[in-house]
Order: structure tokens, then C-alpha cells, then sequence
């Protein structure tokens, strides 16, 4: 039976955009609980691709305000070309904040100095996890890299877009026998929009799932995009319960790729839709 929107959001709590703002609520109460016996362990966090349109202080004060932590942070809002100190001051205040900037991503590897480069870049924002994007060839180098610093890679993976790993048991067929802190990002939008059952490639990769970018999407099909949840085909449910079922104990991030300049009430929706699904 098909759930309503109504029911997700009264599931999730999410009464407006306000509550964070309430005098008294902490908007990171609850971060770090220990989870009861047969409940997920995995986290809700936020891809700040998403947020593409904010600038980095508009960012800090939206997940404020979506009474969310975890971060995947894209290059927009902590910019390569920074210099170490300003890395660090941005991670200082996001930390602050009582935020969780666990990774940057998606970061694309296309030569060697690429991947040294953002190695170091994720050593000097303190973060030991890169959501990568690394080209077939430079793999060998990929697995050095993590070898000699403890970062780990998750792969993401794009769908029916021309882009290196297409798919969850594509990563997995070119990663199984290497480093297992290489593993994998996956997409579970794109996973819809190749055609696949997200379920299905959960269960084919679950030991190598370091990631997951979650969001829904109008069709199965390549032409398929982001829209609010509850309007297009996303199974929440279906693919939350498979990843209760494996033990995942990572983050799973929503990617809400509409809207740019105004994101904020998709990520909401989309939040709700997830705490919905896990009640």
C-alpha cells in the first residue's frame, strides 16, 4: 500500500521550517544516540550539491535549520584552491556549529596529481572519507594513497550518464579484490535511472557501501530527475529497509538536486520521507 505524504511527514515530526529556530530545541539533540536492537544504524546527511546554489555560511545555517549534521561538502562550498589555513577555519566553523563534515564529494580523480591532490586536501580539513569519482586507470594509485594515509574512497556511482562506474556491481567488479576502505557511493536515484532495483544492488555490494545519495526521481529512465518526494517512483522504504537489513552504519545523504536557489523545503521533504520510512 502506498503511503501518503501526509503520513511521512506526521512519521518524521517535521511540523515547519521554523523549528530550528525555537528558543530551547537543539537542532543536533539526539546526534550519536545509541540505536535500539533492530533499528537502522545508518545516519541522515545532507550532499551539498544540493545546496549548490547557497553560499558556504547559507549552507551552515540550512542544516541548522534541517536539524541535520552529517555533511558531504562539494567543492563550491570548501573550494580546492583554498589555502590550508582556510580550510581549516572553514572546518573549524562548521565544527563549531555542532556539524559533521565527514567527506568531500563528488570529487573527480583524472590524473595521478588529481588524486595527490585531493588526498592532501582531505588530510588538511581533517575528513577520512572522499566520495571519488577516480578514473579506471588511476585505481592502483587510488589503493596506494589510501594505504599510506587511512582515507578512505567511496565510488560513486552515476548511472546512465557516461561517466566512469555506472552502476553499484560495476564499481564492485573492478574494487572487490583491492583495499576494502575502497568501496562504494551509491547513487540510488541513478541506480533507478539505469533501470536497476536499488534493492537488488544493495544486496550485491553490501560489503563494500562506505555512502549512499538518496533522492527521488520521476522515472526509470535516463531522462529521469529530481523532484519532491512522494512525486515520482522512489521505493524510501523498499531501500532503507534493505539497508536495515545489511547493517549498514554509515550516512545516507540526500542529494536534492532541484530547485538550486531555493532547496531548502525539498531537503525537508525529503528528510521527512526518510524518517517516515525508518518509523
Amino acid at each position: 500500500m502506498k503511503t501518503s505524504r501526509r503520513h511521512f511527514f506526521r512519521s518524521a515530526g517535521l511540523v515547519g521550517l521554523g523549528v530550528a529556530a525555537t528558543p530551547g530545541i537543539n537542532p543536533l539533540k539526539g546526534a550519536g544516540k545509541e540505536k535500539a536492537a533492530g533499528q537502522p544504524k545508518f545516519e541522515i546527511g545532507v550532499a551539498s550539491y544540493g545546496l549548490r546554489g547557497l553560499t558556504f555560511e547559507e549552507v551552515v545555517e540550512t542544516m541548522k535549520k534541517l536539524q541535520i549534521r552529517n555533511l558531504s561538502l562539494k567543492s563550491m562550498h570548501l573550494p580546492f584552491d583554498l589555502s590550508d589555513q582556510e580550510i581549516r577555519e572553514r572546518m573549524k566553523i562548521m565544527r563549531g556549529e555542532g556539524l559533521n563534515p565527514y567527506a568531500p564529494g563528488v570529487v573527480y580523480m583524472k590524473s595521478e596529481q588529481e588524486v595527490h591532490d585531493r588526498f592532501e586536501y582531505t588530510q588538511t580539513a581533517g575528513m577520512g572519507m572522499i566520495v571519488a569519482v577516480p578514473n579506471y586507470d588511476l585505481l592502483d594509485l587510488v589503493e596506494k594513497k589510501i594505504e599510506e594515509t587511512g582515507i578512505r574512497i567511496a565510488i560513486h556511482t552515476h548511472g546512465p550518464d557516461n561517466l566512469p562506474y555506472a552502476s553499484p556491481t560495476d564499481a564492485y567488479d573492478r574494487i572487490k579484490n583491492r583495499d576494502p576502505r575502497l568501496g562504494i557511493c551509491i547513487d540510488l536515484a541513478h541506480v533507478l535511472r539505469s533501470q536497476l532495483d536499488p534493492v537488488q544492488q544493495i544486496h550485491a555490494v553490501k560489503d563494500r557501501i562506505l555512502d549512499i545519495h538518496i533522492r527521488d526521481v520521476t522515472k526509470a529512465a535516463k531522462e529521469g530527475h529530481t523532484c519532491r518526494p512522494g512525486q515520482g517512483i522512489f521505493d524510501f522504504r523498499a531501500s532503507l529497509s534493505a539497508l536495515t537489513e545489511i547493517g549498514y552504519d554509515g550516512f545516507v545523504s540526500i542529494e536534492y538536486e532541484a530547485e538550486k536557489e531555493d532547496p531548502i523545503v525539498g531537503h525537508a521533504e525529503t528528510k521527512g520521507y526518510i524518517n517516515g520510512a525508518m518509523s
